[in-house]
């Protein structure tokens, strides 16, 4: 889709040697391109602990997460 998109990302990772598991943060920055509802986002085996996302014209707002199960 062109209504929102990335133009850099910013991956902070924080693995678990033992238990084979990670956690992390990823900082996008995105241009929106015309008035979206929702921002649809890969996230295939990855559990989402919190969304926000920061306009210039509204600043921090939290975002709701919800995942499709496949």
């Amino acid at each position: 889709p062109s209504t929102v998109v990335p133009s850099h990302y910013v991956i902070k990772l924080k693995p678990d040697l033992v238990k084979h598991t990670f956690e992390g943060e990823v900082n996008i920055t995105a241009k929106v391109n015309e008035s979206v509802t929702e921002v649809l986002c890969n996230a295939a085996n990855l559990e989402i602990q919190k969304c926000s996302v920061i306009s210039g014209d509204s600043g921090l707002q939290e975002a709701e997460v919800s995942l499709d199960k496949v």
